[in-house]
């Protein structure tokens, strides 16, 4: 009897702990990348992205640990302004707002990016990672989103 309860015991752990597996969310594409603004306080960064949650349980999107570079040219690092809910079971688009403050864009040769930005269409890169997790489990995902960007698309500002 102890032995079948002992049985028991273990089948069901393991039932439960297979189903709680935790599959990778995947960056599909970014759909859209914008400078919302670019002034005395800093700049910021809306950035859509189609992203898919294959798993069960939904999570939030909670901090970031990126940097912001123009060509080759780090600029500066970036942080995500709002944290982000993302739905479990789904594949849809969620808008993520970066900023930086200015100091650090100053410090970062901005200068001679903007020569760089002058002479025609230029490169954006958004590199690093963002954490996000749930109350029982958190992770660090890899970004490294790159983009093409004209002068007159900064015009609007």
């Amino acid at each position: 009897m102890k032995n079948i309860k002992q049985l028991s015991a273990i089948i069901l752990t393991a039932t439960m702990l297979s189903s709680c597996a935790v599959h990778e969310i995947e960056l599909v594409r970014v759909e859209n990348f914008k400078v919302k603004s670019f002034n005395t306080k800093g700049a910021i960064v809306e950035v859509k992205a189609r992203i898919k949650n294959p798993n069960s349980f939904g999570f939030k999107v909670k901090g970031s640990d990126l940097n912001l570079l123009v060509g080759n040219n780090q600029i500066s690092n970036i942080t995500l302004k709002d944290k982000i809910k993302i739905k479990r079971n789904t594949e849809q688009t969620y808008t993520f707002i970066l900023q930086s403050d200015l100091a650090q864009i100053l410090g970062g040769g901005l200068l001679g990016t903007l020569g760089m930005m002058s002479q025609g269409n230029f490169n954006v890169k958004i590199k690093g990672d963002i954490k996000a997790g749930n109350l029982f489990y958190t992770k660090r995902i890899p970004i490294d989103i790159d983009e093409k960007i004209s002068p007159s698309s900064l015009l609007g500002l």
